[in-house]
């Protein structure tokens, strides 16, 4: 007994249903929408990991068959591109360096017998260089430290010891005549002048070794290109590059924040 319109589904006299299950006729249309639909999203996630200008070519084709006008291939594949993310200057790092090379500079002028043409240059917010020329540290040819210069290596070591700020020492030198010195070119020279003034460092325990570097540049960075004799001079020279760096530290980090010069 059927109720309704049911009786249009029964099986025709004769025949008999082999599951003994009625359907409907649209639900035969809808199983197959269901399954287009089923394999439609299995297509896109197959290609999700495929180059962008296929991933475009395939959904133009998918469009084209809905009747949606498709685009042209690659004419809307959009790659997205995240900006870096930006580092804003650390203001303690910035005071330090500062106050540093205020300090520096006024130190560097008190002492006797007259330094005050030492150079500190600062770099970004958290570096500062000292530039001395050859003759302030050197002899011609020579990587023996003249007596002279220790004040300032000194200073320089008492300014930076009890805070968090790494010593890189740069030697430079120019072209040389091998017949006037023991060494046989620009790049042994500087390196081992370089290697003097850390030496001076570590033997005097101005500075731990773990925060020294040295490194010699040869005449690779001159500061003014084809010098005269008298300009010359000028690329002999050693950097010290002092950069601040609170991630590393010499002291603790409550401390480090509250132990800037004045």
């Amino acid at each position: 007994m059927t109720k309704g319109n049911d009786s249009q589904y029964e099986p025709k006299e004769g025949k008999t249903d082999p599951w003994g299950i009625r359907f409907p006729p649209w639900l035969i249309t809808y199983s197959d929408l269901i399954t287009l639909l089923l394999t439609f999203f299995i297509l896109l996630m197959s290609m999700a990991d495929l180059d962008p200008v296929r991933f475009t070519e395939a959904s133009n084709s998918l469009k084209g068959a809905f009747g949606i006008r498709p685009h042209p291939p690659g004419s809307e594949v959009m790659i997205p591109v995240f900006p870096a993310p930006s580092s804003e200057p650390d203001p303690y790092q910035s005071s330090l360096i500062r106050n540093l090379q205020r300090s520096l500079t006024r130190e560097f002028e008190d002492l006797e017998g007259g330094f005050g043409d030492i150079h500190t240059i600062t770099i970004g917010s958290d570096t500062l260089l000292v530039r001395m020329n050859e003759s302030l540290l050197f002899s011609k040819g020579s990587d023996a430290l003249q007596k002279t210069v220790h004040p300032v290596l000194d200073k320089i070591a008492d300014s930076v010891r009890d805070h968090p700020i790494e010593v890189r020492i740069e030697g430079h030198a120019d072209e040389i005549n091998p017949e006037s010195s023991r060494y046989k070119n620009s790049w042994e020279l500087s390196t081992a002048r370089a290697v003097s003034v850390l030496r001076y460092f570590v033997s005097h325990r101005l500075i731990a070794t773990e925060r020294l570097s040295a490194v010699g540049y040869g005449a690779e960075h001159p500061l003014i290109e084809d010098p005269s004799d008298s300009d010359s001079q000028l690329n002999r020279r050693v950097d010290i590059i002092l950069k601040a760096n609170f991630a590393s530290g010499t002291t603790p980090a409550k401390e480090q924040r509250s132990a800037i010069p004045l």
